[in-house]
């Protein structure tokens, strides 16, 4: 059912609201969060992806580097950051980075106006049938192996 139901602009769409919370929340600030980029990162990657065809974006943050930052001042920077991130609490707070920052708002600005013209058109019915089949059959299956 994916490719009748992927709305590209409908996942842009989300992906946009996930990263816009945390630039509202964080990317203003006199320091941030290093784990923040990463939640403005992934999804602005993510939108890139679509946006060049690619379909649905993978779950991997490498892969979405890979493919759409290969190499590049902005990479290198991106590369620091996840070293630093793996070697610093949870916690840690340092100063923006303007080039990672910087390249969040313009991504964003420029996803951000093409959603805004989403629109669902598709009939839900077919999907609330997959759901509940699915539902029935895991439930059937915990039943049958005594999970209840």
């Amino acid at each position: 059912m994916i490719p009748d139901y992927f709305s590209p602009i409908g996942c842009m769409y989300h992906y946009m609201s996930m990263a816009d919370r945390n630039r509202r929340s964080y990317l203003d600030k006199e320091e941030i969060k290093l784990k923040r980029y990463f939640y403005m990162l992934r999804p602005v990657l993510a939108c890139m992806w679509i946006d060049e065809g690619f379909g649905t974006p993978p779950i991997e943050f490498g892969k979405l580097l890979d493919r759409l930052l290969p190499s590049g001042e902005l990479r290198d920077k991106i590369e620091e950051l996840k070293e630093t991130k793996k070697q610093s609490d949870e916690l840690d707070l340092a100063p923006p980075i303007p080039i990672i920052s910087d390249f969040i708002v313009a991504q964003m600005d420029k996803f951000t106006a093409a959603t805004k013209e989403t629109q669902f058109t598709k009939e839900w019915e077919p999907l609330d049938r997959l759901f509940r089949e699915v539902l029935i059959k895991v439930n059937n299956n915990k039943i049958e192996q005594g999970g209840y």
